[in-house]
């Protein structure tokens, strides 16, 4: 008998003994004999019921599988394995068993770590007392060993044939590490040609890489010691003196007859694979050392805005630990006032392949505060390999700050200038001019104050003292306004009836409004009583009535009152309300342009009255400033030729 029929009949003789090994189990029995087997039979042994759910497993199977038994068994087989390999493996077998039948096959499965094993697998079903069928019982049996020898059987039946010869590697037959017989391949491997390897001229063993050797002897040791499988990576140097990468795949059997293990492999040249590898391995680590310790922060999303991907940055710019944002969407770490914006950017990216889309936001830190964001997007859904829109941002909450504090400071500035251009055009001619026209007529009383009766004396007398009142008014706004701009103004609110500050209002300016047959309304409830600064609230009540009185014609009606509002959130002396206060006239109205600049220092809006009265445009700007020092707004509304309503709330 040749050495091909011995290994051919030893192959079938374990192959044999296998299968009655596992028909033992084919007869039926109780739970327990089963249980028996299941803890002592060195094959996988797992019992489902009819539920799909495991009932038991051994010891081997844990191991096998690398898991625990708390975690397998009562789960689910499809949690186990998984849906696919569930439905197109194991139920069907399953659901025949329950029938009754026995079902055996032989598979090639690919185990965890890129282990490949040829599996013996049955299906049987198990009996109760009463020859119920309780569930199924499957062993699967490690035969790789003996496919692999079938295998290589197979390639030494047709080592004679043209088709060995097209092997892409070099074959071989080794005992005691020495090459017994080439079969092809060896120059295209190594350069050497057969007879170099096989008489010994050349031995393999020292073509190989000197840092590689070692490693390779003990694994040789190893193969020639039990009949296995092992699969070799290892350098070696060609007879031109060229550097290559092998795949040393070996297979060894024990030969009684002969007495000796013998080795049957097949060498094949991965040089350009490990190039590549080795490339792909050092531009991941090139590209991972950017990405971790780059200041900008990368996410991956999917088309429903879902984080697929964050890079490690996210602690270091945005607080959240590794992966803690994955299978969040992005929108709801968007700031509410930006998410609308973003939202729409987003789905008109979606849309576009490949474009590109600039992107700044507020994004929600770990600790609570919102961080100003900006960067890009791209749409790489369509991609292979990413299948997301890629977003690159930066926090740039501190030039945030730093440009809203120029802001800021501009603004600050531009008042400032404004408010001391305002001051020098009102000390030199809003007020200088009265004065030129009180000196004209006290000179002309005094030079002609011998030849004028006393109507025209008293005439005079009346211009000189409207024109120091109205003086008088436009110093104590301009102190006024002086002391609110250096902030030393005291504010003193206290409870006040808000009738009796509107009566002392009209009393004062009773006289301007006579001259001009002008009639003052005080419309406010005389129970009214609100928590304000006196003097503050006089001088704003004071400025709109005379406001009104110089912008309404003759035989006009000016209204001072007063309505309730809800709150929302502010304080009064009245339960849930507060009050706008209003100064409402039936004069000349004011201009939509005009309107939009009246509160500005910085605007120059002074208009004649009905009877060419002058003014600053500085009490407007004082009311302003004590409404709010109270927490209130003022504002207008107004038409041309039908009068104007300030309104303030406090």
């Amino acid at each position: 008998m040749n050495e091909l029929d011995k290994s051919k009949d030893q192959l079938l003789a374990e192959l044999q003994q296998l299968r009655q090994e596992i028909e033992i189990i084919e007869n039926k029995s109780n739970l327990l004999k089963y249980n028996g087997l299941i803890s002592n039979t060195k094959d996988n042994i797992s019992l489902i019921n009819k539920n799909y759910l495991y009932f038991d497993v051994n010891e081997t199977y844990l191991k096998v599988h690398n898991i625990k038994r708390e975690d397998v068994v009562g789960k689910l087989v499809e949690n186990i394995f998984g849906k696919e390999v569930f439905t197109n493996y194991i139920k069907g077998n399953v659901d025949k068993c329950l029938a009754g039948e026995i079902v055996k096959y032989q598979k090639w499965f690919d185990f965890p770590k890129n282990v490949r094993k040829y599996m013996d697998v049955a299906f049987y079903p198990f009996y109760g007392k009463d020859n119920s069928i309780l569930g199924v019982m499957v062993s699967s049996h490690d035969i790789t060993e003996l496919k692999t020898k079938e295998e290589l059987l197979t390639i030494s039946e047709l080592k004679q044939k043209s088709l060995i010869q097209n092997i892409p590697g070099m074959v071989y037959t080794s005992i005691s590490n020495d090459l017994k017989e080439i079969v092809s391949g060896a120059e295209e491997i190594c350069g050497y040609s057969i007879d170099e390897l096989q008489t010994g001229k050349t031995e393999w063993i020292n073509i190989i890489h000197q840092e590689d050797k070692e490693k390779q002897l003990l694994k040789v040791e190893k193969i020639f010691k039990k009949a296995q499988t092992i699969i070799a990576t290892y350098r070696i140097t060609t007879k031109n003196g060229e550097l290559r990468w092998v795949e040393d795949r070996m297979t060894s059997c024990f030969y009684e007859v002969e007495n000796h293990f013998r080795v049957d492999g097949i060498v094949f040249d991965i040089t350009d694979r490990k190039k590549t590898e080795l490339a792909l391995k050092e531009s991941e680590e090139y590209f991972r050392t950017l990405i971790e310790n780059s200041s900008d922060v990368i996410s991956i999303l999917d088309d429903k805005g879902y984080i697929t991907y964050e890079s490690p940055s996210h602690k270091r710019v945005l607080g959240y630990n590794n992966l803690e944002l994955l299978e969040r969407n992005v929108f709801e770490l968007v700031h509410p006032d930006d998410k609308e914006r973003i939202f729409d950017q987003f789905v008109e990216l979606i849309k576009m392949p490949n474009a590109i889309e600039h992107v700044n936001f507020r994004f929600l830190h770990k600790n609570g505060n919102w961080q100003y964001i900006e960067g890009t997007g791209r749409n790489l859904l369509s991609s292979d390999i990413v299948k997301g829109i890629v977003v690159n941002y930066r926090d740039v909450t501190d030039r945030k700050k730093i440009e809203q504090a120029l802001k800021e400071s501009e603004a600050m500035l531009r008042e400032s200038n404004a408010t001391k251009d305002k001051f020098f055009a009102i000390i030199a001619h809003d007020l200088k001019n009265p004065f030129n026209t009180m000196l004209g007529f006290s000179n002309l009383l005094i030079k002609n104050f011998d030849s004028q009766d006393v109507q025209e004396q008293k005439q005079y007398l009346a211009y000189l003292n409207h024109d120091i009142q109205n003086t008088y008014k436009l110093l104590e706004n301009l102190l006024m306004w002086s002391r609110s701009q250096r902030g030393t103004i005291d504010f003193y609110p206290e409870k006040e009836n808000l009738f009796l500050l509107s009566e002392e209002t009209i009393s004062l300016l009773k006289r301007s409004a006579v001259n001009k047959s002008i009639e003052l309304i005080n419309k406010i409830p005389e129970d009214i009583y609100l928590k304000v600064d006196k003097n503050m609230l006089s001088i704003i009540l004071r400025n709109l009535t005379a406001n009104a009185i110089k912008f309404t014609e003759k035989g006009g009606a000016i209204e001072i009152g007063c309505r309730h509002v809800e709150t929302y959130g502010r304080t009064s002396l009245q339960a849930n309300t507060f009050f706008e206060i209003y100064v409402k006239d039936n004069g000349i109205g004011i201009s939509k342009k005009k309107q939009a600049r009246l509160f500005k220092i910085s605007e120059e809006v002074s208009t004649k009255g009905t009877e060419g009265e002058v003014g600053t445009g500085l009490g407007l700007i004082l009311c302003k400033e004590f409404v709010e020092k109270h927490g209130g707004k003022i504002w207008l509304e107004s038409e041309e030729g039908k009068g104007s309503e300030f309104i303030f709330t406090l």
